[in-house]
């Protein structure tokens, strides 16, 4: 028996890294798949190789910030598959050369939260009559930036919100049967790190490596499935021991 057989699942940001992964792995356990991104191309291709898997998906174009994008794309997603039972929040914005505390602006500030936090609070609210419904889940993607200091100030902040926005939908939903959990991954291989010396981030990780999409895929299936049916408001670290 697959794990999310008959689910219909949106995954934010799964045109690729985290989020095609997991799109991929949620296909194979049986689920239908929104595949949400702004790149056609890269949306196209994993909508493919979910169909030639004989799985069943569709892909979504549009630009999470807008919240009107944001009612179109759960009316498609009930309109195409006429429930909604996982939703996955994914999308995020991160510069490895962040500005430093005397010279980030308050506008770059503010589209670190409009891009990494208010799309998981808008979709969130708007998916949850579809949730209640269905005594669905959602699963957030934060990152150990959210437990760690740096000097990314504004994606860390974002990502402590994330977590902090998780419990309090999590406290809010449960009276509904909707679980909400977060993951923080620690350091992935995806295009928005952008591996150049990976022997230096190796050597980071206790565990010897950097982890890979499908690491975080697996977390984020154990969430979204029954397997962790009596879990919610949970932070769930997978980071190969980085923040030991």
């Amino acid at each position: 028996m697959k794990k999310i057989e008959g689910k219909v699942a949106i995954i934010t940001g799964s045109t690729s890294g985290i989020g095609s992964a997991t799109a991929m792995l949620f296909a194979e356990e049986g689920a239908k798949v929104v595949v949400v991104g702004r790149n056609a191309e890269r949306g196209n291709k994993v909508v493919d190789v979910i169909k030639a898997k004989g799985g069943e998906a569709i892909l979504f174009i549009g630009d999470v910030t807008d919240e009107n994008e944001l009612e179109k794309l759960i009316a498609t997603t009930i309109q195409k598959f006429g429930k909604l039972d996982i939703l996955m929040n994914n999308v995020a914005m991160f510069n490895l050369t962040a500005p430093a505390i005397e010279t980030i602006t308050g506008e770059e500030w503010d589209s670190y939260f409009a891009t990494n936090v208010k799309p998981v609070f808008l979709l969130s609210k708007l998916a949850y009559p579809y949730l209640k419904n269905t005594k669905g889940n959602i699963v957030n993607i934060a990152s150990i930036a959210a437990l760690m200091a740096s000097d990314q100030y504004a994606y860390c902040s974002t990502k402590a919100a994330i977590v902090r926005l998780t419990k309090c939908l999590a406290s809010e939903f449960a009276k509904s049967g909707v679980r909400v959990n977060v993951i923080c991954p620690g350091i992935i291989d995806t295009p928005l790190l952008k591996l150049e010396d990976a022997s230096v981030l190796n050597g980071m990780v206790p565990l010897g490596s950097v982890g890979q999409p499908e690491d975080i895929a697996k977390a984020a299936l154990f969430t979204a499935s029954d397997d962790s049916s009596w879990m919610t408001g949970s932070v769930l670290v997978i980071d190969g021991g980085h923040t030991m």
